[in-house]
C-alpha cells in the first residue's frame, strides 16, 4: 500500500464537533494557570454546550408548523406516512403534508439530504440508513427522541441492536426504525429436494448450518446438477452476510482494522469460486441476477425480511406465476446477520415536534398500528410481541415460500444481532472490500495484494483516519 498519513479533516471535526467538544478541556501546553482557574473554564465550556444542546432541543419542540415535511431516498416510508398514518391521523387544520423524496438509493442519498438540509428548507423528520446513520445522529442536524416527547423506555418492544444503531456516539437515542432486518438463505425448494434430498426448511438448515456444511452442500449440489446449479447467486450476498454480522469493529482509535470477518470471507469467496459453488461474474443488483432464479442456475439467495416480496425473491421466481412461483423457503443459513432498515430521526429544525412524535409512535410504539402495518405492507415490524402474535394466528403465511411463514426464521435471526461496534465508516468500507475481492477470486491478486487493495480504496474513500508511515 502507498504510504498515507490522513488526518482529521476539518468538515469531519466540524461535523463531530458536538460529540467532541467534552473531551476538550486540556490546558494548552505551558500554560501555567491555575487548576481552579481551568476548573471554572471547564464549567463555563459545560454550560455553554450544555445552553447550546438545549437550544437546539428547544427548537425541535416548536409546534407552530403549518408544513409536515418527511425526507427520504425513494418513496417508500414517506409513502407508508401517507397511505397508514394520515389515512387515520388527518392532519391539523392548516398543516399539509410534504414528502420529499430523491429517486435514488439509500447509498447515495446523503449528498441529496446534504443539499437539501443547507438550502435552509422546511424539514421535521428524515430516514437515515444502516450504514451511515451515525453521520447524522454525531451531528447537530438531528435531536433527541426525547426532546419530541419520546422516552426510550416507550421502545422496550424493540430489537436491542436497532436502538444501539439509532444512538448518537453519546449514548443518546435520536432515532427509532419499524422495521428489524434480520436475514436469511432463501433457496429453491424443488432443487433442494432434487439435490439435497430435503423436504422442509428444517431439513434445510441442516444443510447449511455453518459455511463448512455449506461448502459440502454446494459440492454435493454441483456434482448433482453436473455443474448447471450454483450454491448462492453472486458473492455480494455472502459478503453481506459477513459484514453484517461481525463482533468487532472496522474502526479502532481511527484506524481501519483487517477483521478475522475479511479475512474468512476473502477465503471462503475464493475456495466458491475456485470449486465452480457461485459465478464471481454475476454482480449483485446488475440484470443477470435476479434472472437466474428463474432457471435451475442457482439454489438460492442472501436476503433480508424485505427481499422475500417484491425486491429479490418475487422477480427471481418470475413474478407471480412465474417459472419457479411457489417454488420457494426460507431458512436461517449458516450464521445470523441483518440487511438494511430505514431508521426515522426527528430534524433538529423540526416545527411540528407533537406530529413527528405521534408518526414514530404509530410505527415504531403501538403495537396495534404496528400490527395492521406488518400485515398492510407484509413488513417484519420492530416488536417481539407484535410479529409473534402474527406468528400465532397463522397470517405470515408467503404464497410465493409455498405457504410458509417466514417470520419464526427472522425471529430467530434477529435475538442474534449486534451492533454495538458500528461506525460512521461502515458503508464506505463495505464498497471498498466488494471492489477489491473481485480482482482475488479471478486470480489477478494474492491475499496480501488484495489486502493492500482493499486498504488502497478505503483510504482513497474515507480520507479522515489515520495511516501509519
Amino acid at each position: 500500500m502507498k504510504n498515507f498519513k490522513k488526518k482529521i479533516a476539518l468538515l469531519s471535526a466540524l461535523a463531530l464537533a458536538g460529540t467532541m467538544l467534552a473531551g476538550c478541556g486540556q490546558a494548552k501546553e505551558g500554560d501555567t494557570t491555575e487548576a481552579t482557574t481551568t476548573a471554572a473554564e471547564g464549567d463555563a465550556t459545560e454550560a455553554s454546550e450544555t445552553t447550546t444542546v438545549a437550544a437546539t432541543e428547544a427548537a425541535a419542540t416548536k409546534n407552530d408548523g403549518t408544513t409536515l415535511t418527511v425526507m427520504t431516498w425513494n418513496t417508500e416510508f414517506t409513502g407508508f406516512v401517507r397511505d397508514y398514518y394520515l389515512k387515520d391521523h388527518p392532519l391539523p387544520d392548516g398543516v399539509t403534508y410534504n414528502p420529499v423524496e430523491f429517486g435514488v438509493g439509500g447509498g447515495d442519498a446523503s449528498q441529496y439530504f446534504d443539499q437539501y438540509m443547507d438550502s435552509g428548507k422546511d424539514l421535521d423528520l428524515f430516514c437515515l440508513e444502516a450504514d451511515w446513520a451515525l453521520t447524522y445522529l454525531n451531528s447537530d442536524k438531528t435531536t433527541s427522541l426525547e426532546a419530541i416527547g419520546i422516552k426510550e423506555s416507550e421502545l422496550d418492544g424493540q430489537y436491542s441492536y436497532t436502538k444501539d444503531l439509532g444512538r448518537d456516539s453519546s449514548g443518546v437515542l435520536k432515532a427509532a426504525t419499524f422495521q428489524a432486518c434480520p436475514g436469511g438463505y432463501a433457496y429453491r425448494s424443488d432443487l433442494a429436494e432434487k439435490y439435497l434430498n430435503v423436504k422442509t426448511p428444517d431439513e434445510m438448515q441442516a444443510k447449511v448450518k455453518d459455511w463448512d456444511t455449506f461448502l459440502a452442500s454446494a459440492k454435493t449440489v454441483k456434482e448433482a446438477s453436473g455443474g448447471k446449479t450454483k450454491m448462492t447467486a453472486s458473492l455480494g450476498g455472502v459478503w453481506q452476510v459477513f459484514a453484517s454480522s461481525r463482533n468487532t469493529p472496522w474502526v479502532v482509535d481511527n484506524k481501519l482494522v483487517i477483521t478475522e470477518e475479511v479475512t474468512d470471507f476473502l477465503n471462503l469467496a475464493k475456495t466458491m469460486v475456485d470449486e465452480g459453488y457461485v459465478d464471481p461474474n454475476i454482480v449483485q443488483w446488475t440484470d443477470s441476477w435476479l434472472p437466474l432464479g428463474t432457471s435451475d442456475a442457482t439454489m438460492g439467495y442472501f436476503v433480508s425480511t424485505w427481499g422475500i416480496g417484491d425486491v429479490i425473491i418475487g422477480p427471481a421466481a418470475g413474478g407471480k406465476g412465474g417459472a419457479t412461483w411457489g417454488k420457494w423457503a426460507v431458512t436461517e443459513g449458516p450464521q445470523a446477520f441483518y440487511w438494511g432498515g430505514t431508521w426515522i430521526a426527528p430534524s433538529s429544525t423540526c416545527d411540528n415536534a407533537d406530529l413527528v412524535a405521534d408518526i414514530i409512535r404509530y410505527f415504531c410504539v403501538n403495537e396495534d398500528s404496528m400490527k395492521a402495518f406488518a400485515i398492510g405492507s407484509n413488513s417484519f415490524v420492530n416488536n417481539k410481541s407484535v410479529m409473534q402474535a402474527i406468528i400465532d394466528e397463522g397470517s405470515g403465511k408467503v404464497e410465493n415460500l409455498g405457504g410458509q411463514d417466514p417470520n419464526p426464521i427472522w425471529l430467530k435471526n434477529a435475538d442474534k444481532i449486534d451492533l454495538s461496534f458500528m461506525s460512521e465508516y461502515d458503508g464506505e468500507i463495505k464498497k471498498a472490500l466488494n471492489t477489491a475481492y473481485t480482482s482475488y477470486v479471478n486470480g489477478e491478486t494474492d491475499y496480501d495484494a488484495t489486502i493492500e487493495l482493499f486498504k488502497d480504496q478505503v483510504a482513497q474513500n474515507i480520507t479522515t483516519l489515520d495511516w501509519d508511515e
